[in-house]
């Protein structure tokens, strides 16, 4: 996992937030699987960039 890479996911809103050490991002409507898959995945930069980075 990446070390530098945290994230939370609001359930009710859908929102991921997601806090890289150069900023905080905030994507509105990601399906739950989507947001469990990030949190499970060995490397979070690799999945950020592959599923979520320019799609929410």
């Amino acid at each position: 996992m990446s070390s530098g890479i945290r994230s939370s996911y609001n359930r009710q809103t859908k929102v991921l937030t997601v806090w890289f050490r150069n900023g905080t991002y905030q994507l509105p409507n990601v399906p739950r699987r989507i947001a469990d898959a990030f949190k499970a995945s060995s490397s979070r930069g690799s999945f950020w960039n592959q599923h979520l980075k320019g799609k929410y």
